[in-house]
Order: C-alpha cells, then structure tokens, then sequence
C-alpha cells in the first residue's frame, strides 16, 4: 500500500482501496457489516458555464436501520470522463475524485424509497483552471474535507435489487446525479 502511495500517487491507492472492498464484500455481508452494495454511474456537473460535464464511476456500501429507519452510507467517486474547459484557446480537464461517509434515511413507500443523506466528504479537485466563475484562469488545487447532501429515489425489482438516482451537491458547485443498481445482501 506504502509502494501505491509513494510510487503511483493517491489516485490509484483510491482504486485499489475500492477495488478491495468490493472483493471483500461477501465477507462483509456474512458477517452483517453492511447491508447493500450499489455501483452507478454519474453525471458530473461543474457550475461553471465554462466547463463540460464529465462522467464517474459510484461504489456505495451502507448499513440501514441502524437506529429505526436511519442509516450509514460510505461512498467513493472515480472519474471516467474528466470535465473539460477551454479558456483563451486552451483546453484543460478538472480532475475530481471523492471519498464520502453520509447518514441517511429511509421513507418506504411499498417499491419506492426516498432516501435523503447529508454527510461529510473527502475530496480531491486540480485543474489549470478555476471550477468557479471567478477568476476562471487561477488554478485549482484543493484536497479537503467538506458537507455534501442530496436526495436519492430507488424502485425494489426484486427483494435483493434495486434501481436508483442520486441527487448529490458536492463542494459549492459540482453537482452527482447518478444512476444505478444496488445490491442487498
């Protein structure tokens, strides 16, 4: 892990972290760790009228009803498409990836679910480019913790499978809105 960090940087041990959970996952779910898996797919929007929207690959694990209808939800965010600027004739990409942990709740409605979740995230934002609207020529380099929050709605398939869309506002001004399908154990 040490070699990931040092050599390749804390994008790939960010993959690697993810891509071992998912293994482990069975394990998790035998031992009643977490109650669901979810992989989506989401649309990235940057409010900034400047840049593109590009694509990410989501990966949920949660415990629900850990107290009542209450719940736990960690979240990982990978980029599959980078946004991308073009300023003064020159073309860059915003390069964002995330780590979330969010409470949530849970208000059944026979097949439907609507689960609001606010939580804390760790994220990792770099362009040439500013992602605000101010001053879009000053890079952007921050890794910081910050709130994040939305609203998501999910339709049972089946007693183990759901579809899903999330709404999540991430930082001041990139927006989620995924699609996707969660497993429960």
């Amino acid at each position: 892990i040490l070699y990931l960090v040092l050599r390749k940087g804390w994008g790939v041990m960010l993959r690697f972290s993810i891509v071992v959970l998912f293994l482990l996952s069975n394990g998790f779910a035998k031992s009643n760790i977490i109650d669901y898996l979810s992989i989506g797919l989401a649309n990235q929007k940057i409010d900034n009228k400047n840049f593109n929207s590009g694509k990410s690959l989501i990966l949920n694990a949660g415990k629900q009803n850990l107290i009542k209808k209450m719940g736990l939800e960690l979240e990982g965010s990978i980029p599959i498409t980078k946004p991308k600027a073009t300023i003064n004739n020159k073309t860059e990409d915003l390069k964002f990836w995330s780590m979330g942990m969010y409470g949530t709740y849970l208000w059944n409605f026979d097949k439907i679910t609507i689960k609001p979740r606010v939580g804390v995230l760790y994220e990792n934002i770099k362009s040439a480019f500013n992602k605000s609207n101010t001053n879009p020529t000053t890079p952007t380099d921050k890794s910081k913790l910050t709130i994040s929050g939305g609203i998501g709605i999910s339709y049972k398939i089946t007693n183990h499978t759901k579809l899903f869309t999330n709404y999540t506002k991430m930082e001041a001004d990139i927006d989620h809105i995924t699609f996707g399908a969660e497993f429960k154990f």
